[in-house]
């Protein structure tokens, strides 16, 4: 179990010297697109204004045969279906007939890094061969940062809507949730993370006592990074909406909304912030541009006591 830390007030970890390797991938709340190809026209971080369809020209997207999208739902049904997958037309019925988060799974797109091996340690205060029992990773994606943090646990757990995406964890022997039971299961974790998921939620409240239930009392530790400036949206029958909770957080600058997260959000569910770091997102990118970085809090959570 993790060592408990008791701090009066939470501490700002610098890690931006640690490794910033391009590795991983992170999948967001209910297939949505990501930040790094938003859909709706609302939101913008910074002076990025990204598309929906980014993943291939969107030419190719005006030479669409819809009467042929119900054959291909019947053909991509396992991993091995994939491999027919390299002739445009094929990309351009899989981008109208699956969610944009499981086109970009098929098409090995969207690799995206939130931390490095070395920044979990250091803003867990872990050592290198410190092992833990049981973790949780909510919307885990492909694994790829599941992996930088399932090194320290002997048992490592993901939810992911995404089906393909369900394939990358199975294939490196995760054990999978659904997303409406792990909270039931009877488990109790020493590291739960929730990474990119809280402003793509619908009861993002709801999910965070949840979360404070379903982990070891005085030891457990929620990992939470959430992209600033907050702009919660999800998918509702392919268009984006507000959540039914809406965090509608205060402030301009980072630190101010980091401030209203940690003491009008986080401490009203139970939960105390005992550290936390500012690192990019880094996000593969599109035909416009080879990447995108977003500005990402990443804070380490206690459950009050």
């Amino acid at each position: 179990m993790m060592k408990p830390r008791s701090m009066d007030v939470f501490a700002v970890v610098p890690l931006l010297s640690g490794p910033a390797r391009r590795t991983g991938a992170r999948s967001v709340h209910s297939e949505s697109p990501g930040r790094g190809h938003t859909g709706f026209s609302p939101p913008k971080r910074g002076e990025i204004r990204l598309a929906l369809h980014a993943t291939l020209p969107l030419a190719l997207l005006h030479h669409l045969q819809p009467r042929r999208v119900s054959n291909l739902h019947q053909r991509v049904t396992t991993p091995d279906s994939l491999a027919g997958f390299s002739a445009a037309s094929d990309e351009r019925l899989l981008m109208a007939s699956c969610p944009v988060l499981s086109v970009r799974s098929f098409l090995g797109r969207g690799s995206m890094f939130v931390f490095s091996k070395d920044q979990f340690q250091r803003l867990l205060r872990l050592e290198p061969e410190w092992k833990g029992q049981r973790m949780l990773d909510l919307g885990a994606g492909d694994g790829g940062v599941t992996e930088v943090m399932g090194h320290h646990f002997h048992e490592v757990f993901a939810t992911e809507v995404s089906t393909p995406m369900k394939w990358h964890l199975q294939r490196k022997n995760y054990s999978l949730l659904g997303i409406d039971e792990w909270h039931r299961t009877g488990f109790q974790y020493d590291l739960i993370s929730c990474l990119n998921l809280l402003d793509r939620c619908d009861e993002p409240l709801q999910l965070l006592q949840d979360i404070r239930r379903s982990l070891l009392p005085h030891t457990g530790r929620l990992v939470l990074a959430a992209v600033l400036p907050f702009q919660p949206y999800v998918e509702m029958g392919g268009a984006w909406v507000r959540p039914k909770e809406h965090i509608k957080v205060e402030g301009k600058t980072w630190e101010e909304q980091v401030t209203y997260l940690s003491t009008d959000v986080f401490l009203k569910v139970g939960f105390e912030v005992e550290a936390v770091t500012r690192l990019p997102y880094l996000c593969e990118g599109d035909m416009y541009k080879e990447y995108y970085v977003l500005d990402e809090a990443v804070f380490v959570l206690k459950p009050q006591e």
